[in-house]
């Protein structure tokens, strides 16, 4: 058997703090980001369901959870059916929360979407 010679003995110690570093490249504070805003609905239909379709779509594009939360309903916006259970009508407020490493970006699309009447026209 051979003897280690020191230049591999030393490669050795250089790649393993290398791969450490690398695998803690993103800091941890970043993927425990947070946010809620409170928004009216204003659109005559309310929350319906071409609405949720829209809002599920555009919560999914981001690297973020977004929950949607009605009085003491409260739903993840991944899914049509949740958000058409919460009975949000016109004149009520919602509270939008978003947690994951696009969060702000998912609460302020989210939140124009809503404060847009979801674009449609009345």
């Amino acid at each position: 058997m051979k003897p280690l010679n020191e230049s591999n003995h030393h490669e050795n110690i250089i790649v393993s703090p290398i791969s450490k570093a690398v695998s803690t490249e993103a800091p941890s504070s970043e993927k425990d980001d947070r946010c809620s805003q409170t928004v009216l609905i204003q659109n005559r239909l309310g929350l319906h369901a071409r609405a949720a379709i829209k809002l599920v779509e555009l919560a999914q594009s981001f690297d973020a959870q977004v929950t949607i939360s009605n009085g003491d309903k409260e739903v993840i916006a991944d899914g049509v059916m949740g958000l058409l259970l919460l009975e949000s009508a016109q004149g009520q407020r919602v509270t939008i929360q978003a947690k994951g490493t696009q969060a702000s970006q998912a609460l302020t699309a989210v939140c124009a979407l809503i404060e847009q009447k979801f674009d449609e026209e009345e």
